[in-house]
């Protein structure tokens, strides 16, 4: 009798899981077809979304303990909107880019996941676009958000240098596995996986500071 039971939970269990592999085997026919059609409006969309839930979450984190605990929507709005308006389409170019400029740097004596390749690749990455586009997420989200110039640089003063080691240390792995396994119009929607969790720590550090504040 328990034999039959954990067969049949054994079989579920497969079932469930072969259910969940052709959702997202279909998910991600649909989504390919859409990149192919339109590709910089709907990484747009996709970044806009997981920006603006990673803010909804940091700021889940920020009410611990407290009573009140009304969301900040201009904040959400603000950093939803860089996301899907600045930063991906910039993005999307970028990482094209990337991929044109490595490949004329080194030419065909290195296929695209040879080490050297992707090691070209992530140092144009660290060197440009990480602090970019932190220096652009500062400037830009500190300006929408009411902030005067003064109190923007004072935010790049004390934050950017923390918060681009941070990145650095954070991506690196991440761009390495990215840079060497995935597709090049595939490699920004990984990328925006990862700004998920960016994201959560960025929206803290725009309105908290670096990690100096987390002990307050």
């Amino acid at each position: 009798h328990f034999g039959n039971v954990l067969g049949k939970l054994l079989l579920l269990n497969i079932g469930n899981t072969m259910n969940v592999r052709r959702f997202l085997n279909a998910w991600l026919s649909i989504y390919n077809r859409a990149l192919d059609r339109r590709p910089v409006p709907i990484q747009m969309v996709t970044s806009g979304l997981l920006w603006f839930t990673g803010d909804l979450f940091a700021q889940q984190i920020d009410f611990d303990g407290k009573e009140e605990k009304n969301i900040d929507w201009r904040r959400t709005a603000t950093n939803t909107i860089y996301a899907s308006a600045i930063w991906a389409p910039v993005a999307h170019y970028w990482y094209e880019y990337l991929d044109y400029v490595t490949r004329k740097t080194l030419g065909d004596k290195f296929p695209p996941t040879s080490p050297r390749f992707v090691f070209v690749k992530l140092a144009l990455e660290i060197a440009a676009l990480h602090p970019l586009s932190l220096f652009s997420f500062f400037s830009c989200t500190g300006f929408m958000n009411g902030k005067s110039r003064t109190k923007v640089m004072e935010q790049l003063s004390n934050d950017f240098l923390p918060t681009l080691a941070l990145e650095v240390a954070m991506w690196t792995p991440l761009d390495v596995y990215n840079f060497r396994f995935v597709p090049v119009r595939h490699q920004l929607l990984v990328v925006n996986f990862g700004a998920f969790i960016e994201s959560v720590g960025l929206s803290w550090i725009q309105n908290h500071g670096t990690l100096g504040s987390l002990s307050e």
